[in-house]
């Protein structure tokens, strides 16, 4: 099992974020890892509640089926998978919001742990894996921090929510 924690400062209050974070919405809008995302059931996010994420076919086209299992607005989500999925025996991931100063700004803190499987193999596969999530949420933190500070998407990551309206089909959801 490997852990790895990325954090970025962010010119926008703590409640904001946590709301463009957990917005499944626009989530497209800003999110470079992917092409869908959506609430099971189109339940709001809660404690509980499962999101279905499917990263971008470049990035394997991955579809996580995620259970929140805290949501405390404005200052922490966490999630972990519903169940095994892939290689990973084990996922869980939290976004944590700091205030800094006046409120005006904030701290976002991404911790992620993850276990590959087999076991046998996750010991050689967990580093290398986790290093791609660590790139990838650094790129993901950028490009939430470049969305919120400039009051909405870009229009060359809109363009890209815009091709991936089509949503994957998850077993169980039919």
């Amino acid at each position: 099992m490997v852990h790895s924690v990325v954090s970025i400062e962010v010119n926008a209050p703590t409640a904001e974020v946590f709301d463009v974070v957990h917005d499944y919405r626009i989530r497209t809008s800003w999110d470079t890892l992917l092409r869908s995302a959506r609430m099971q059931a189109d339940a709001a996010p809660a404690a509980g509640e499962v999101a279905i994420c499917a990263a971008h076919w470049y990035l394997g086209g991955l579809v996580f089926r995620t259970r929140y299992v805290t949501f405390t607005r404005p200052t922490v989500a966490a999630v972990t998978l519903v169940k095994p999925y892939f290689v990973f025996g084990n996922w869980t991931a939290s976004i944590r919001h700091h205030e800094i100063g006046d409120g005006n700004s904030s701290e976002v803190v991404y911790t992620l742990t993850l276990r590959c499987r087999p076991r046998w193999l996750g010991r050689a596969l967990d580093p290398i894996v986790m290093k791609a999530f660590e790139i990838e949420t650094r790129r993901r933190l950028r490009a939430l921090k470049r969305y919120l500070e400039s009051g909405g998407p870009s229009p060359r990551v809109h363009r890209r929510s815009r091709s991936a309206i089509r949503t994957p089909r998850v077993r169980g959801d039919l």
